[in-house]
């Protein structure tokens, strides 16, 4: 019976998407431990027990970090003419997978690592990082830091022409100087979206609808084209 219930909270730990903590953890090992002490449980118990633990505390780690996404460069011409910005052949080729994730352009306040970066369909740098920090973690969630800024190492020749860039590091800020880099989303869940409610925005959506007859009753369908913003 106590085999089975504590397999049972276990379980229900190791699934829960909840608040996992070292805590509960510690929790669940001094139970199996004060069983172990009554009942001596056999090798494959032992084994199974463990095998959960180890599923638990990789749970509860997983549960301290969040996974976001944005936009650290935009389209080109999309921001001032500053020697680290980047043209659309930089962009098509920048890497910063690997690269620490820091706050504020803060090299003592490593926060997280970027995981990966590719072209975006409007031809901006598009990235994902992993936070850890908590605190960086709760700064993302309540709004404080949901800008994203490439930290750009320029080597330049005494013109001042640039020989050489790289991205060293990428960091999560109040606001990108670049417009439009935004973190987007957190954990798979949309935090941020661009909507325009301009007349001119208005006309250049009426324009790409298009009116065709149907049928022979003089009935009109409607198609339009969505246009995101």
């Amino acid at each position: 019976m106590g085999d089975n219930s504590n397999a049972a909270k276990i379980e229900t730990a190791t699934k829960s998407r909840t608040e996992a903590t070292a805590p509960t953890t510690l929790l669940l090992v001094a139970s199996n431990f004060r069983y172990w002490n009554d009942a001596l449980p056999s090798t494959a118990e032992i084994d199974l027990t463990c095998c959960k633990l180890v599923q638990l505390v990789h749970c509860c780690r997983k549960q301290m970090t969040i996974q976001i996404r944005g936009t650290a460069h935009p389209p080109p011409g999309g921001c001032n003419s500053d020697p680290a910005d980047l043209n659309a052949a930089e962009i098509g080729t920048t890497n910063v997978a690997g690269r620490p994730l820091l706050n504020e352009h803060d090299s003592s306040a490593r926060v997280g690592t970027c995981l990966a970066s590719w072209e975006g369909t409007r031809g901006e740098l598009r990235i994902a990082a992993e936070v850890s920090d908590p605190a960086a973690i709760e700064q993302v969630r309540n709004g404080s830091l949901r800008g994203l800024s490439l930290g750009t190492d320029m080597v330049l020749d005494q013109q001042g022409d640039v020989l050489y860039k790289k991205q060293a590091e990428l960091s999560i800020c109040a606001e990108g100087r670049r417009p439009g880099t935004w973190i987007t989303e957190v954990d798979g869940k949309v935090i941020h979206r661009h909507a325009t409610f301009s007349k001119d925005e208005w006309r250049r959506k009426s324009n790409c609808r298009t009116f065709k007859p149907c049928g022979t009753l003089g009935h009109t369908a409607q198609t339009a084209k969505n246009h995101n913003t």
